[in-house]
């Protein structure tokens, strides 16, 4: 079988968010996992869904999302487009034109389940707003926030008058609280 070819059929068992065993349901498997298995305890499952017929494939990721929302397309809407097409996580760039702070806000609503969504992860711009984003020392302050806050990295694109030190200090402190400098085709962010 080469690469994205289907297997089955099978029986997929979830925990929470994660499946935690694939087990083929054929004639020659069965046979064998009855033998591999003699006297190991499966717990019954909470809940079975039939899927006789269907296919399973795992969530896609978005790598790259803007929720853009407003009064006519509301960001429900977006997220529940998202999860229409098979997409279960996204890294997000802007809630809107909230700030870290709305942005991580959106993140923990839709992690404790308050919001029907993907999974976020939180990257907000690299903003020329705050004064303190174009001097070193200010640049630290603000990785610190928004690490404090919950942010998952920054994203800091072409932005003219950010001088060398203040990339230094911003790669530098983000390091420091866990994440990774990365930069690619003149686009920069930090990642955890």
């Amino acid at each position: 079988m080469g690469p994205g070819a289907g297997v089955g059929p099978a029986d997929i068992f979830v925990q929470g968010n994660r499946i935690t065993r694939v087990s083929l349901t054929d004639a020659i498997t069965r046979e064998e996992e009855k033998t591999n298995a003699a006297g190991a305890k499966h717990a019954v499952p909470d809940r079975v869904i039939d899927g006789k017929g269907m296919y399973v494939m795992p969530g896609l990721i978005d790598l790259h999302a803007h929720i853009n929302f407003n009064k006519d397309v509301p960001a429900d809407y977006i997220y529940k487009l998202y999860l229409g097409h098979g997409v279960t996580t996204i890294r997000a760039f802007n809630y809107g034109d909230g700030d870290a702070k709305r942005m991580v806000e959106e993140k923990k609503r839709i992690a404790g389940n308050q919001e029907i969504a993907p999974r976020m992860y939180v990257y907000p711009f690299w903003r020329a707003t705050d004064p303190r984003s174009s001097n070193p020392d200010g640049a630290r302050q603000i990785v610190d926030e928004w690490h404090a806050l919950g942010v998952d990295g920054i994203k800091i694109i072409g932005k003219p008058g950010l001088w060398p030190d203040v990339f230094k200090a911003i790669a530098e402190r983000a390091q420091k609280n866990g994440w990774a400098w990365q930069c690619t085709s003149g686009r920069t962010g930090c990642t955890r």
